[in-house]
């Protein structure tokens, strides 16, 4: 779902949404290397499109299995996250030989990448219960994976905050709902100092592969 025109109908159902609590999330584009049909006339380099244009939605990009950004992804100042979306299937492939069963095909596209970002944006919505959009979106950007560009900066027009990462949100989400018990107590005392906890998915030694959610606090 998307164009590359500004609609306002379409923009006042999306603030609409966002005030019932609800996350729009939506595919960028795939007018990243391409100037013709429905890509033309939007803003290069990068041509996003609309909805993911808003600023109440979360715009979602495409990468490829090598952590790169796909060729066709829409990019620029208003993507938020990415997903893979090169090379996604097996998908369903109709024919007269194979009318029920020819899931054989793939296909590339943002609107793979987005339904992913969705999908786990639930997965922290049942972590957490009621929780607002805008915190809800900032755990999905907080907890990405920074590649490309992302290795000297926080943000890029091209990977938005990163790439999602389902394992990293949802311990953050966990860690959000049930801080660390070495946090510390909500008494206040004189001189308290300050107090750290630590929270991660399993025991043992931290390995290179792994993700932290520290938390601290001062009384």
């Amino acid at each position: 779902l998307g164009g590359n025109q500004f609609d306002q109908a379409f923009l006042n159902a999306v603030v609409y949404a966002k005030e019932q609590g609800v996350l729009v999330v939506a595919a960028s584009g795939n007018c990243g290397d391409s100037s013709t049909d429905i890509c033309a006339g939007l803003t290069a380099p990068g041509r996003e499109t609309y909805p993911a244009k808003f600023s109440e939605v979360l715009s979602v990009g495409a990468t490829t299995s090598g952590d790169v950004r796909s060729s066709f992804s829409s990019y620029g100042p208003r993507l938020d996250i990415v997903a893979p979306g090169s090379s996604i299937g097996p998908l369903a492939s109709w024919s007269s030989t194979y009318t029920t069963n020819g899931y054989v095909s793939s296909a590339d596209g943002t609107s793979f990448s987005a339904p992913i970002v969705a999908a786990i944006a639930g997965l922290v919505r049942s972590q957490m219960g009621p929780v607002t959009v805008d915190r809800l979106a900032s755990i999905l950007t907080d907890s990405t994976d920074k590649i490309g560009d992302l290795t000297v900066q926080n943000r890029s027009d091209t990977y938005g905050f990163g790439r999602v990462n389902a394992h990293k949100a949802t311990l953050l989400a966990k860690s959000i709902v049930t801080p660390p018990g070495t946090v510390g107590t909500t008494a206040i005392e004189a001189r308290q100092p300050a107090r750290g906890g630590i929270t991660r998915s399993v025991s043992g030694n931290v390995a290179a592969d792994e993700w932290s959610v520290i938390a601290c606090r001062v009384e």
